[in-house]
């Protein structure tokens, strides 16, 4: 049995096992430019972005162990660890209600609805605070998608 203390460090190279295999999964397809990404642009800089993040993770996490040796000081963390179900759901509900809403009301409505349900998943969520992030994200995707992207994506499209 693996000391528990090794976990992080075992979840990190799964990462970065994943993260390689979808590097080769991906090898054939074209990576294209800046101005004209290929198929291949995304999964390869998310893919890398993953191998360091979890590089650094894991190096972080030895680091760790290596300074306090005693294990009195580690947290070992009890398996399984609880899990907590309704903040689980709540981040692919964010997600299906963007895809479901981005078309009938717009990117803008979508995108607070998004962060609203989003921010349910955390119980010390402050609606003073959700909101104007919300809005600045809202905001930020617009700018970003529909002025200087140019995508054919409608800002707002409300149906009433």
């Amino acid at each position: 049995m693996i000391d528990a203390r090794w976990r992080p460090v075992l979840g990190y190279l799964l990462l970065i096992s994943v993260a390689v295999l979808a590097l080769w999964l991906g090898r054939g397809l074209a990576f294209g430019r800046v101005a004209q990404i290929g198929p291949g642009f995304f999964p390869t800089v998310i893919s890398i972005s993953l191998i360091a993040l979890a590089t650094f993770g894991a190096l972080t996490e030895v680091a760790r162990l290596r300074l306090s040796p005693d294990p009195d000081e580690v947290e070992s963390g009890d398996w399984p660890l609880p899990v907590d179900w309704v903040s689980l759901a709540t981040i692919p509900a964010a997600v299906l209600a963007f895809a479901i809403t981005v078309r009938p009301l717009g990117l803008v409505p979508a995108v607070v609805l998004c962060f609203v349900i989003a921010s349910l998943a955390d119980g010390r969520s402050r609606w003073r605070l959700v909101l104007p992030l919300s809005a600045a994200a809202a905001a930020v995707c617009w700018l970003i998608f529909v002025q200087l992207l140019a995508m054919p994506i409608r800002p707002w499209r409300w149906p009433f």
